[in-house]
Protein backbone atom coordinates (compact mmCIF):
# COMPACT_ATOMS: atom_id res chain seq x y z
CA UNK A 1 0.00 0.00 0.00
CA UNK A 2 1.59 3.37 -1.11
CA UNK A 3 1.85 6.02 1.39
CA UNK A 4 0.34 9.11 1.47
CA UNK A 5 2.46 11.97 0.32
CA UNK A 6 3.82 14.29 3.31
CA UNK A 7 4.89 17.56 2.23
CA UNK A 8 7.37 18.97 4.43
CA UNK A 9 6.27 22.33 6.36
CA UNK A 10 9.57 24.24 7.26
CA UNK A 11 10.14 27.80 7.85
CA UNK A 12 6.59 28.59 6.83
CA UNK A 13 6.66 32.50 7.02
CA UNK A 14 9.46 32.35 5.03
CA UNK A 15 7.92 30.55 2.24
CA UNK A 16 5.22 33.00 2.29
CA UNK A 17 7.69 35.50 2.23
CA UNK A 18 9.01 34.14 -0.95
CA UNK A 19 5.77 33.53 -2.25
CA UNK A 20 4.21 36.79 -2.47
CA UNK A 21 7.50 38.38 -4.33
CA UNK A 22 7.12 35.74 -7.01
CA UNK A 23 5.79 37.28 -10.37
CA UNK A 24 4.00 35.82 -13.91
CA UNK A 25 7.76 35.10 -14.97
CA UNK A 26 8.23 32.29 -11.82
CA UNK A 27 5.44 30.14 -12.96
CA UNK A 28 7.13 26.86 -13.40
CA UNK A 29 10.42 27.85 -12.44
CA UNK A 30 12.46 26.10 -9.63
CA UNK A 31 12.66 28.40 -7.04
CA UNK A 32 16.11 28.71 -4.54
CA UNK A 33 15.96 30.17 -1.68
CA UNK A 34 18.91 31.74 0.25
CA UNK A 35 17.67 29.68 3.70
CA UNK A 36 20.11 27.93 5.46
CA UNK A 37 17.70 24.93 6.37
CA UNK A 38 20.15 23.68 9.34
CA UNK A 39 20.58 27.26 10.77
CA UNK A 40 16.77 27.86 10.62
CA UNK A 41 15.73 24.61 12.44
CA UNK A 42 18.55 24.96 15.53
CA UNK A 43 17.61 28.89 15.41
CA UNK A 44 13.87 27.42 15.81
CA UNK A 45 14.84 24.65 18.59
CA UNK A 46 16.81 27.94 20.18
CA UNK A 47 13.70 29.85 20.22
CA UNK A 48 11.33 27.17 22.09
CA UNK A 49 14.16 26.22 24.62
CA UNK A 50 14.98 30.30 25.68
CA UNK A 51 11.13 31.12 25.99
CA UNK A 52 10.69 27.89 28.35
CA UNK A 53 13.39 29.29 30.32
CA UNK A 54 11.15 32.54 31.13
CA UNK A 55 8.12 31.52 30.93
CA UNK A 56 7.54 33.18 34.04
CA UNK A 57 7.99 36.44 32.56
CA UNK A 58 4.86 36.48 30.53
CA UNK A 59 6.47 36.86 26.90
CA UNK A 60 4.87 33.98 25.01
CA UNK A 61 6.52 34.56 22.04
CA UNK A 62 9.37 35.73 19.74
CA UNK A 63 10.87 35.97 16.43
CA UNK A 64 14.61 35.92 14.99
CA UNK A 65 15.98 37.09 12.04
CA UNK A 66 19.59 36.04 10.61
CA UNK A 67 21.55 37.79 7.33
CA UNK A 68 24.66 37.33 5.57
CA UNK A 69 26.02 40.63 5.40
CA UNK A 70 28.15 40.09 2.58
CA UNK A 71 25.08 38.99 0.18
CA UNK A 72 21.88 40.46 1.93
CA UNK A 73 21.06 36.49 1.71
CA UNK A 74 18.19 35.79 4.85
CA UNK A 75 19.77 32.97 6.16
CA UNK A 76 17.00 32.09 9.04
CA UNK A 77 13.34 33.32 9.35
CA UNK A 78 11.66 32.43 12.65
CA UNK A 79 8.66 34.66 12.49
CA UNK A 80 6.43 32.94 15.48
CA UNK A 81 7.40 30.22 17.87
CA UNK A 82 5.25 27.81 16.93
CA UNK A 83 3.29 28.53 13.66
CA UNK A 84 0.66 26.25 14.36
CA UNK A 85 -0.08 27.74 17.93
CA UNK A 86 -2.88 29.90 18.25
CA UNK A 87 -2.72 30.97 21.73
CA UNK A 88 0.26 33.04 20.68
CA UNK A 89 -1.33 33.91 16.80
CA UNK A 90 1.65 31.89 15.43
CA UNK A 91 0.41 32.75 12.31
CA UNK A 92 1.16 36.18 12.52
CA UNK A 93 4.88 36.77 11.46
CA UNK A 94 6.32 39.19 13.61
CA UNK A 95 9.19 39.91 11.33
CA UNK A 96 6.99 41.57 9.29
CA UNK A 97 4.67 43.28 11.93
CA UNK A 98 5.38 46.80 13.23
CA UNK A 99 6.46 47.17 16.97
CA UNK A 100 8.12 49.64 18.64
CA UNK A 101 11.86 49.35 18.29
CA UNK A 102 12.77 51.23 21.54
CA UNK A 103 16.42 51.82 21.87
CA UNK A 104 17.58 50.08 19.50
CA UNK A 105 16.98 52.84 17.12
CA UNK A 106 19.72 54.86 19.20
CA UNK A 107 23.02 53.91 17.36
CA UNK A 108 21.59 55.46 13.73
CA UNK A 109 21.61 59.01 15.89
CA UNK A 110 24.78 58.39 17.53
CA UNK A 111 26.08 57.79 13.91
CA UNK A 112 24.21 60.78 12.49
CA UNK A 113 25.23 62.98 15.37
CA UNK A 114 28.80 61.60 14.59
CA UNK A 115 28.67 62.80 11.29
CA UNK A 116 27.49 66.49 12.42
CA UNK A 117 30.53 67.18 14.73
CA UNK A 118 29.88 65.20 18.00
CA UNK A 119 32.56 62.64 18.58
CA UNK A 120 32.56 59.37 21.17
CA UNK A 121 34.14 60.94 24.13
CA UNK A 122 32.05 64.08 24.22
CA UNK A 123 30.49 64.94 27.59
CA UNK A 124 26.69 64.62 27.56
CA UNK A 125 24.47 66.03 30.12
CA UNK A 126 21.90 62.93 31.66
CA UNK A 127 20.03 65.85 33.79
CA UNK A 128 16.69 66.69 34.17
CA UNK A 129 15.32 68.31 30.62
CA UNK A 130 12.01 69.07 29.72
CA UNK A 131 11.53 69.91 25.94
CA UNK A 132 7.80 71.15 24.16
CA UNK A 133 6.34 74.49 23.11
CA UNK A 134 5.71 77.31 25.28
CA UNK A 135 2.28 76.82 27.00
CA UNK A 136 1.81 73.44 26.05
CA UNK A 137 2.63 69.92 27.74
CA UNK A 138 6.26 69.59 28.52
CA UNK A 139 8.01 66.12 27.05
CA UNK A 140 10.44 65.50 30.69
CA UNK A 141 12.35 61.79 29.36
CA UNK A 142 13.56 59.24 31.57
CA UNK A 143 16.14 57.27 31.90
CA UNK A 144 14.64 53.39 32.41
CA UNK A 145 16.48 52.60 36.01
CA UNK A 146 15.29 56.79 37.19
CA UNK A 147 18.93 57.69 37.63
CA UNK A 148 20.57 60.31 36.30
CA UNK A 149 24.28 60.14 35.74
CA UNK A 150 24.95 63.62 35.25
CA UNK A 151 27.99 63.94 32.97
CA UNK A 152 28.47 60.75 30.49
CA UNK A 153 30.74 60.10 27.51
CA UNK A 154 29.06 59.93 24.62
CA UNK A 155 30.32 56.19 24.15
CA UNK A 156 28.97 55.25 27.95
CA UNK A 157 25.40 57.15 27.32
CA UNK A 158 24.73 54.92 23.75
CA UNK A 159 26.58 51.53 25.07
CA UNK A 160 24.46 52.01 28.32
CA UNK A 161 21.00 53.24 26.46
CA UNK A 162 20.95 56.52 28.82
CA UNK A 163 17.58 58.13 27.26
CA UNK A 164 17.86 61.67 28.28
CA UNK A 165 20.94 62.03 26.05
CA UNK A 166 19.36 60.41 23.47
CA UNK A 167 17.08 62.83 23.00
CA UNK A 168 18.73 66.00 23.60
CA UNK A 169 21.51 64.86 20.80
CA UNK A 170 17.98 64.22 18.84
CA UNK A 171 16.89 67.65 19.68
CA UNK A 172 20.41 68.93 18.68
CA UNK A 173 20.41 67.47 15.36
CA UNK A 174 16.53 67.86 14.82
CA UNK A 175 13.95 65.41 14.36
CA UNK A 176 13.40 65.72 10.34
CA UNK A 177 17.06 65.15 9.33
CA UNK A 178 17.08 61.78 11.83
CA UNK A 179 13.73 60.80 10.29
CA UNK A 180 15.18 61.08 6.75
CA UNK A 181 18.47 59.45 8.01
CA UNK A 182 16.09 56.00 9.14
CA UNK A 183 14.28 56.31 5.34
CA UNK A 184 17.33 56.20 4.18
CA UNK A 185 18.01 52.84 6.06
CA UNK A 186 15.27 51.29 4.91
CA UNK A 187 12.73 52.20 7.49
CA UNK A 188 9.18 52.53 5.13
CA UNK A 189 7.36 52.16 8.06
CA UNK A 190 7.98 55.46 9.87
CA UNK A 191 5.58 56.95 7.59
CA UNK A 192 4.67 59.68 9.68
CA UNK A 193 5.49 63.43 9.56
CA UNK A 194 8.86 63.98 11.70
CA UNK A 195 6.84 66.33 14.10
CA UNK A 196 4.24 63.76 14.40
CA UNK A 197 7.12 61.82 16.36
CA UNK A 198 8.70 64.06 18.13
CA UNK A 199 12.08 63.79 20.09
CA UNK A 200 10.65 60.60 21.32
CA UNK A 201 11.53 58.99 18.02
CA UNK A 202 14.83 59.20 19.63
CA UNK A 203 13.23 56.22 22.24
CA UNK A 204 11.93 54.07 19.54
CA UNK A 205 8.45 55.08 19.81
CA UNK A 206 7.34 55.06 16.03
CA UNK A 207 6.53 51.14 15.22
CA UNK A 208 9.12 48.94 12.41
CA UNK A 209 9.49 46.06 11.28
CA UNK A 210 11.93 43.95 12.20
CA UNK A 211 12.93 42.89 8.59
CA UNK A 212 13.78 46.81 8.55
CA UNK A 213 16.02 46.65 11.48
CA UNK A 214 17.92 43.97 10.13
CA UNK A 215 18.82 45.57 7.13
CA UNK A 216 20.04 48.91 8.80
CA UNK A 217 21.78 46.99 11.33
CA UNK A 218 23.19 45.28 8.28
CA UNK A 219 24.20 48.29 6.79
CA UNK A 220 26.39 49.16 10.60
CA UNK A 221 28.21 45.98 9.86
CA UNK A 222 29.05 47.28 6.72
CA UNK A 223 30.38 50.35 7.85
CA UNK A 224 27.50 52.67 6.30
CA UNK A 225 26.65 50.76 2.84
CA UNK A 226 22.92 49.69 2.97
CA UNK A 227 21.95 46.72 0.83
CA UNK A 228 18.71 45.14 0.13
CA UNK A 229 18.20 41.99 1.95
CA UNK A 230 17.27 38.95 -0.24
CA UNK A 231 15.26 35.48 0.04
CA UNK A 232 15.99 34.20 -3.56
CA UNK A 233 19.51 33.36 -4.78
CA UNK A 234 18.48 33.68 -8.18
CA UNK A 235 17.83 37.49 -7.68
CA UNK A 236 20.33 39.90 -8.83
CA UNK A 237 22.95 40.38 -6.47
CA UNK A 238 22.05 43.82 -4.47
CA UNK A 239 23.98 46.71 -5.07
CA UNK A 240 25.14 48.71 -1.73
CA UNK A 241 24.48 52.03 -1.56
CA UNK A 242 26.31 54.57 1.35
CA UNK A 243 24.18 56.29 3.71
CA UNK A 244 26.48 56.57 6.36
CA UNK A 245 29.55 57.90 6.79
CA UNK A 246 32.40 55.13 7.27
CA UNK A 247 33.98 56.69 9.94
CA UNK A 248 31.17 57.41 12.24
CA UNK A 249 29.36 54.09 11.59
CA UNK A 250 33.03 52.27 12.83
CA UNK A 251 32.88 54.32 15.67
CA UNK A 252 29.59 53.14 16.25
CA UNK A 253 30.63 49.78 16.00
CA UNK A 254 33.69 50.06 18.01
CA UNK A 255 31.21 51.48 20.92
CA UNK A 256 28.66 48.76 21.03
CA UNK A 257 30.97 46.24 21.15
CA UNK A 258 33.13 47.35 24.09
CA UNK A 259 31.48 45.66 27.17
CA UNK A 260 33.15 48.52 29.76
CA UNK A 261 31.02 50.90 28.53
CA UNK A 262 27.53 49.06 29.02
CA UNK A 263 28.39 48.29 32.92
CA UNK A 264 25.76 50.64 33.28
CA UNK A 265 23.45 48.35 31.30
CA UNK A 266 24.06 45.57 32.65
CA UNK A 267 26.51 43.70 35.14
CA UNK A 268 29.02 42.15 33.11
CA UNK A 269 28.98 41.15 29.40
CA UNK A 270 27.27 36.97 30.06
CA UNK A 271 23.85 38.01 28.24
CA UNK A 272 25.44 38.97 24.93
CA UNK A 273 28.60 36.68 25.29
CA UNK A 274 28.86 34.30 22.48
CA UNK A 275 32.65 34.06 22.62
CA UNK A 276 33.90 36.11 20.01
CA UNK A 277 33.38 40.10 19.79
CA UNK A 278 30.24 41.77 18.63
CA UNK A 279 28.33 44.56 18.48
CA UNK A 280 24.97 44.41 20.24
CA UNK A 281 22.27 46.80 20.82
CA UNK A 282 18.86 45.92 23.09
CA UNK A 283 15.49 48.13 23.17
CA UNK A 284 12.82 47.71 25.10
CA UNK A 285 9.21 49.48 24.33
CA UNK A 286 6.61 51.51 26.54
CA UNK A 287 5.31 49.15 28.69
CA UNK A 288 7.72 46.14 27.88
CA UNK A 289 5.15 44.95 25.72
CA UNK A 290 8.76 44.15 22.95
CA UNK A 291 12.06 43.35 24.12
CA UNK A 292 14.77 43.22 20.96
CA UNK A 293 18.26 42.93 20.76
CA UNK A 294 20.26 43.59 17.43
CA UNK A 295 24.27 42.95 16.94
CA UNK A 296 26.35 41.66 14.19
CA UNK A 297 29.74 40.37 13.30
CA UNK A 298 31.68 41.55 9.88
CA UNK A 299 29.78 38.49 8.80
CA UNK A 300 26.29 38.14 10.23
CA UNK A 301 23.58 40.18 11.63
CA UNK A 302 21.14 39.12 14.04
CA UNK A 303 17.94 40.57 15.20
CA UNK A 304 15.63 39.26 18.36
CA UNK A 305 12.01 40.20 19.24
CA UNK A 306 10.14 38.46 22.21
CA UNK A 307 6.96 39.47 23.55
CA UNK A 308 3.36 38.55 22.63
CA UNK A 309 1.44 39.40 18.95
CA UNK A 310 -1.58 41.20 20.38
CA UNK A 311 0.49 43.62 22.66
CA UNK A 312 -0.04 42.20 26.11
CA UNK A 313 2.86 43.37 28.32
CA UNK A 314 5.70 41.16 29.72
CA UNK A 315 6.44 41.20 33.33
CA UNK A 316 9.34 44.37 33.10
CA UNK A 317 10.93 41.73 30.86
CA UNK A 318 13.50 44.28 28.94
CA UNK A 319 15.78 43.91 25.89
CA UNK A 320 18.46 42.67 28.20
CA UNK A 321 17.06 39.73 30.45
CA UNK A 322 14.07 38.94 27.22
CA UNK A 323 15.96 39.21 23.83
CA UNK A 324 19.67 39.00 24.96
CA UNK A 325 20.23 35.20 26.06
CA UNK A 326 19.02 33.81 22.95
CA UNK A 327 20.78 36.84 21.05
CA UNK A 328 23.73 35.15 22.06
CA UNK A 329 23.03 31.54 21.51
CA UNK A 330 21.90 32.30 17.46
CA UNK A 331 24.91 34.49 16.44
CA UNK A 332 26.87 31.27 18.17
CA UNK A 333 25.60 29.10 16.13
CA UNK A 334 25.05 31.41 12.87
CA UNK A 335 29.11 32.13 13.44
CA UNK A 336 29.75 28.10 13.20
CA UNK A 337 29.68 28.36 9.63
CA UNK A 338 32.52 30.97 9.59
CA UNK A 339 35.91 29.56 8.86
CA UNK A 340 37.80 32.89 9.08
CA UNK A 341 35.65 35.73 10.96
CA UNK A 342 37.19 39.72 10.04
CA UNK A 343 37.22 42.19 12.80
CA UNK A 344 34.17 43.93 13.07
CA UNK A 345 35.70 47.02 11.51
CA UNK A 346 38.60 48.34 9.76
CA UNK A 347 40.97 49.80 12.09
CA UNK A 348 42.02 52.56 9.84
CA UNK A 349 38.67 54.07 10.10
CA UNK A 350 39.14 55.14 13.80
CA UNK A 351 42.44 56.87 15.48
CA UNK A 352 43.17 57.16 18.75
CA UNK A 353 43.38 60.32 21.16
CA UNK A 354 44.64 60.94 24.65
CA UNK A 355 41.76 62.32 26.59
CA UNK A 356 40.45 63.46 30.53
CA UNK A 357 38.49 60.53 30.97
CA UNK A 358 35.37 63.15 32.44
CA UNK A 359 35.07 65.73 30.12
CA UNK A 360 36.61 63.36 26.86
CA UNK A 361 38.64 66.25 25.75
CA UNK A 362 42.47 66.59 25.61
CA UNK A 363 43.87 66.67 28.49
CA UNK A 364 44.98 70.03 30.54
CA UNK A 365 47.24 70.80 33.19
CA UNK A 366 45.02 70.09 36.07
CA UNK A 367 43.26 66.58 35.00
CA UNK A 368 43.78 63.95 37.29
CA UNK A 369 44.35 60.87 34.88
CA UNK A 370 44.29 60.33 31.21
CA UNK A 371 42.59 57.36 28.87
CA UNK A 372 42.70 56.85 25.30
CA UNK A 373 39.76 56.48 23.62
CA UNK A 374 39.27 55.56 19.73
CA UNK A 375 37.22 58.14 17.43
CA UNK A 376 35.99 58.24 14.10
CA UNK A 377 38.62 59.49 11.66
CA UNK A 378 39.31 63.12 11.92
CA UNK A 379 36.79 63.21 14.84
CA UNK A 380 39.49 63.48 17.86
CA UNK A 381 38.74 66.66 20.06
CA UNK A 382 40.38 69.62 19.23
CA UNK A 383 39.93 71.37 22.14
CA UNK A 384 41.28 71.08 26.15
CA UNK A 385 39.74 70.10 29.28
CA UNK A 386 37.92 73.06 30.82
CA UNK A 387 36.00 71.29 33.45
CA UNK A 388 39.02 70.45 35.91
CA UNK A 389 41.06 73.63 37.44
CA UNK A 390 43.31 73.80 40.39
CA UNK A 391 42.02 76.35 43.12
CA UNK A 392 44.84 77.41 45.49
CA UNK A 393 43.88 79.30 49.30
CA UNK A 394 42.89 82.37 46.95
CA UNK A 395 41.73 81.32 43.35
CA UNK A 396 41.59 84.81 41.82
CA UNK A 397 39.46 83.50 39.30
CA UNK A 398 38.94 86.17 36.46
CA UNK A 399 35.10 86.90 35.90
CA UNK A 400 34.66 85.85 39.56
CA UNK A 401 33.59 86.78 42.94
CA UNK A 402 36.83 86.92 44.58
CA UNK A 403 36.80 84.22 47.11
CA UNK A 404 38.51 83.86 50.52
CA UNK A 405 39.65 80.19 51.09
CA UNK A 406 40.86 78.09 53.89
CA UNK A 407 44.34 77.72 53.80
CA UNK A 408 44.19 73.95 52.92
CA UNK A 409 46.19 74.30 50.04
CA UNK A 410 45.97 74.00 45.98
CA UNK A 411 43.24 71.21 45.18
CA UNK A 412 41.92 70.07 42.30
CA UNK A 413 38.09 69.73 41.59
CA UNK A 414 35.88 69.72 38.44
CA UNK A 415 33.80 72.88 37.72
CA UNK A 416 30.33 71.69 35.63
CA UNK A 417 29.06 73.72 33.26
CA UNK A 418 25.94 75.57 34.02
CA UNK A 419 23.91 73.10 32.58
CA UNK A 420 24.58 70.39 35.60
CA UNK A 421 23.83 72.60 38.10
CA UNK A 422 20.51 72.12 38.97
CA UNK A 423 21.44 68.17 38.68
CA UNK A 424 24.30 69.00 41.32
CA UNK A 425 22.46 71.08 43.65
CA UNK A 426 19.90 67.94 43.35
CA UNK A 427 22.28 65.20 45.19
CA UNK A 428 21.68 64.58 48.67
CA UNK A 429 22.81 66.73 51.12
CA UNK A 430 23.48 68.77 48.25
CA UNK A 431 26.92 66.91 48.22
CA UNK A 432 27.64 66.64 44.30
CA UNK A 433 29.76 63.46 44.23
CA UNK A 434 32.65 63.13 42.87
CA UNK A 435 34.56 62.24 39.47
CA UNK A 436 35.92 58.95 38.66
CA UNK A 437 39.15 59.74 40.10
CA UNK A 438 38.02 61.09 43.23
CA UNK A 439 37.86 64.75 42.42
CA UNK A 440 34.69 66.91 43.82
CA UNK A 441 32.34 67.84 41.49
CA UNK A 442 31.00 71.46 41.57
CA UNK A 443 28.84 74.25 39.49
CA UNK A 444 30.56 76.85 37.64
CA UNK A 445 31.63 79.36 40.41
CA UNK A 446 31.57 77.65 43.24
CA UNK A 447 34.91 76.69 45.28
CA UNK A 448 34.68 74.61 48.22
CA UNK A 449 35.51 75.58 51.65
CA UNK A 450 35.39 79.23 50.60
CA UNK A 451 33.01 81.98 51.47
CA UNK A 452 32.87 85.27 49.47
CA UNK A 453 34.31 88.58 50.40
CA UNK A 454 32.41 91.34 52.29
CA UNK A 455 29.70 92.87 49.74
CA UNK A 456 28.50 89.48 48.52
CA UNK A 457 26.56 90.04 45.50
CA UNK A 458 23.00 88.37 44.77
CA UNK A 459 23.35 85.76 42.17
CA UNK A 460 20.86 86.37 39.24
CA UNK A 461 20.16 83.16 37.32
CA UNK A 462 17.60 82.28 34.83
CA UNK A 463 14.71 80.01 35.96
CA UNK A 464 12.95 79.57 32.97
CA UNK A 465 13.67 78.11 30.50
CA UNK A 466 15.50 75.82 32.34
CA UNK A 467 18.57 74.75 31.04
CA UNK A 468 18.51 72.27 27.78
CA UNK A 469 15.13 73.02 27.05
CA UNK A 470 13.91 73.10 23.46
CA UNK A 471 10.74 74.96 21.96
CA UNK A 472 8.87 73.52 18.92
CA UNK A 473 7.87 76.69 17.47
CA UNK A 474 9.62 77.47 14.32
CA UNK A 475 6.71 76.03 12.14
CA UNK A 476 4.42 78.59 13.31
CA UNK A 477 4.32 81.39 11.56
CA UNK A 478 3.61 84.86 13.12
CA UNK A 479 1.13 85.97 14.84
CA UNK A 480 0.30 82.58 15.54
CA UNK A 481 3.56 82.08 17.04
CA UNK A 482 3.68 82.09 20.80
CA UNK A 483 6.28 84.09 22.26
CA UNK A 484 8.77 82.23 24.91
CA UNK A 485 8.51 83.57 28.35
CA UNK A 486 12.14 84.17 29.95
CA UNK A 487 11.81 84.31 33.91
CA UNK A 488 15.22 84.97 36.65
CA UNK A 489 15.91 85.15 40.04
CA UNK A 490 18.53 86.68 42.63
CA UNK A 491 19.62 84.43 45.61
CA UNK A 492 22.32 85.00 48.55
CA UNK A 493 24.42 87.85 49.00
CA UNK A 494 24.50 90.67 51.37
CA UNK A 495 24.24 93.54 48.98
CA UNK A 496 20.47 93.08 47.94
CA UNK A 497 19.21 92.29 44.91
CA UNK A 498 19.29 94.49 41.59
CA UNK A 499 16.63 97.15 41.30
CA UNK A 500 16.01 95.81 37.49
CA UNK A 501 17.52 93.56 35.12
CA UNK A 502 18.26 93.95 31.22
CA UNK A 503 17.93 90.31 29.68
CA UNK A 504 20.83 89.52 27.33
CA UNK A 505 20.08 86.73 24.07
CA UNK A 506 23.10 86.14 22.38
CA UNK A 507 25.15 88.69 23.42
CA UNK A 508 22.08 91.56 22.57
CA UNK A 509 20.02 93.50 25.02
CA UNK A 510 16.30 92.31 24.43
CA UNK A 511 13.97 93.40 27.23
CA UNK A 512 14.11 95.15 31.20
CA UNK A 513 12.48 93.81 34.21
CA UNK A 514 11.77 95.15 37.79
CA UNK A 515 11.29 92.83 40.12
CA UNK A 516 10.13 89.69 39.67
CA UNK A 517 12.40 89.64 36.80
CA UNK A 518 10.25 88.33 33.42
CA UNK A 519 10.05 88.94 29.84
CA UNK A 520 8.53 87.50 26.60
CA UNK A 521 11.31 87.13 23.72
CA UNK A 522 10.65 85.62 20.34
CA UNK A 523 14.02 84.17 19.60
CA UNK A 524 14.67 82.67 15.52
CA UNK A 525 14.98 78.72 15.23
CA UNK A 526 18.79 77.84 16.23
CA UNK A 527 20.82 77.60 19.82
CA UNK A 528 20.50 80.35 22.23
CA UNK A 529 22.28 81.52 25.43
CA UNK A 530 19.94 83.94 28.06
CA UNK A 531 21.54 86.01 30.43
CA UNK A 532 20.25 88.59 33.31
CA UNK A 533 22.55 91.33 34.34
CA UNK A 534 21.59 94.09 36.68
CA UNK A 535 20.31 97.66 34.50
CA UNK A 536 22.46 99.44 37.08
CA UNK A 537 26.08 99.21 36.17
CA UNK A 538 26.64 100.15 39.56
CA UNK A 539 24.73 97.15 41.31
CA UNK A 540 27.14 94.16 41.82
CA UNK A 541 25.87 90.33 40.99
CA UNK A 542 27.14 86.88 39.97
CA UNK A 543 25.14 85.44 37.16
CA UNK A 544 23.89 82.49 35.76
CA UNK A 545 23.08 81.87 31.83
CA UNK A 546 20.82 78.82 30.55
CA UNK A 547 21.01 77.97 27.01
CA UNK A 548 18.04 76.65 24.98
CA UNK A 549 16.81 75.87 21.42
CA UNK A 550 14.12 76.24 18.64
CA UNK A 551 13.11 74.66 16.04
Amino acid sequence: MARPLVRPFEAPHFVALVQKGLGDDDRGAAIVTTLDLDLQRETEALVAAHLASIEDRGARNAAVLVVDNASGDVLAYAGSADFDDERIDGQVDMIQARRQPGSTLKPFFYELAFERGHDSGEMLADVPSSFGSPGERRYVPRDQDGVLAGPVRAREALAGSLNVPAVRLLADLGPEPALARLHELGFASLDRDARRYGLTLALGTGEVKLYELAGAYVALARAGERIPLRTRVTDPSPLPRRVMAAEAAASVTEILADPTARTRLVAGEAPFDPGFPVAVKTGTSAGYRDALCAGYTRERTVVVWVGNADGERANDLSGTEGAGPLFAEVMRRAMEDVASPAPLFDPALLEDAEVCPLSGRRPGPACPDRVHLRFARGHTPPDTCAVHVKVSPDPGMPGRVPYRCDPAGEQTIALLPPLFTGWLRAQPDGAPGRDPFGIPWYPAGWVPGCTAEPNEPAEVRITSPVAGTVFVVSNVPPPARRAIEVRASARGGNGGRPTAVDFFLDGRPVARSRWPYSAHIEPAPGEHEIVALPADPQERATVRPARFTVW
